[in-house]
């Protein structure tokens, strides 16, 4: 069992004794990745996931293939590494390998187990044909974990902040020299053109991100207030829907920025209309994914398609007639 201290420094190399990297890079406020910097982490409660970030492209699929699982590989006595779980010798086939629950860990278990405990282990009372061959001292492991640092984009000043979660925003980085699989018995590694990546960040949604921010800035920059406004009169002044801009009183001009949600008529002796006008919240959060909108041009063309079609609505209705009911006193 694989065990990362307490005291571990936030680095990881090749396997083989090269420089090693930082695994936990920083995001800056506008969405892009420092690959040299180094976010802070927490052990405590984080395990290796149970799948890597890369997509197994050895699967010929007609959709996206499969993520590859975490891999282990040990020398053998020749130096050759192979994969543990591959391992088929006439006494020894396949380790299992397994993350554990409750910390970043491993457990490699061979089969037996004293097959993989080879200069740690006495064999003395072994049978001849059944000594360790593999020396665990050479493992070598690619896994993958979620670090603490978030993917974010802000925009816009002032003293009031507004901060959301994007669940489904993520950002994948695979550390230099990761190793990916074997090539003639030795560690093959990550080459970013070689899975369709210009740099080791296989992922970033900061686009969708920065939908998300725009369209929030753009509703939250806006002021808007509710009036209820009593006519002495009947009459239909503006439609349910209408979208009020401001108010004008004199000189003074308040803005509004809400639509018309109810219109009322009192038919009594005292005959008038009541306007009034509210507005529902934008869920911010929930209206991009939900209409598979990812980025700020689509978003503004499904609401131009939107504005388009109360438009010939409006347009259809217009000349409809409009018949006020007699008062009954």
């Amino acid at each position: 069992v694989g065990v990362s201290s307490g005291y571990w420094d936030g680095k990881a190399g090749d396997g083989e004794g090269a420089t090693k990297f930082y695994v936990a890079p920083t995001c800056r406020a506008d969405g892009s990745i420092n690959t040299n910097g180094q976010s802070p982490l927490f052990m405590r409660g984080k395990t290796f996931l149970r799948r890597l970030l890369l997509r197994n492209t050895a699967v010929d699929r007609d959709d996206a293939a499969e993520f590859m699982l975490p891999m282990v590989f040990i020398k053998d006595e020749d130096g050759n590494y192979v994969q543990v779980d591959k391992i088929k010798t006439d006494t020894c086939t396949g380790c299992q390998v397994r993350m554990l629950d409750d910390c970043l860990g491993i457990e490699v278990a061979g089969n037996p187990n004293h097959k993989i405990a080879l200069n740690h282990f006495s064999d003395a009372n072994v049978p001849d044909g059944e000594e360790p061959e593999f020396d665990y001292s050479t493992l070598v492991a690619t896994v993958a974990m979620e670090t603490d640092e978030r993917l974010r984009v802000e925009a816009g000043s002032g003293d009031r902040v507004l901060r959301f979660i994007v669940p489904e925003a993520q950002c994948w980085y695979v550390n230099p020299n990761t190793v990916v699989g074997l090539k003639d018995g030795e560690l093959y590694r990550f080459a970013a053109e070689e899975w369709g990546a210009d740099s080791n960040v296989i992922r970033n949604d900061y686009e969708l991100l920065r939908a998300k921010v725009e369209l929030a800035h753009a509703w939250h920059s806006q002021t808007r207030a509710l009036i209820n406004l009593t006519l002495n009169d009947l009459g239909i002044y503006a439609p349910v829907g209408a979208y009020v801009t401001r108010s004008l009183h004199g000189s003074a001009s308040q803005p509004i920025g809400t639509v018309i949600t109810g219109i009322q008529w009192d038919f009594g002796n005292n005959a008038k209309t009541t306007i009034t006008t509210g507005w529902r919240e934008l869920d911010v959060v929930g209206m991009n994914y939900e209409h598979g909108i990812s980025d700020a041009e689509t978003l503004r063309e499904k609401t131009d398609a939107i504005a388009e079609g109360l438009k010939e609505a409006k347009e259809h209705t217009l000349n409809l007639p409009v018949r006020i009911p007699r008062s009954p006193f």
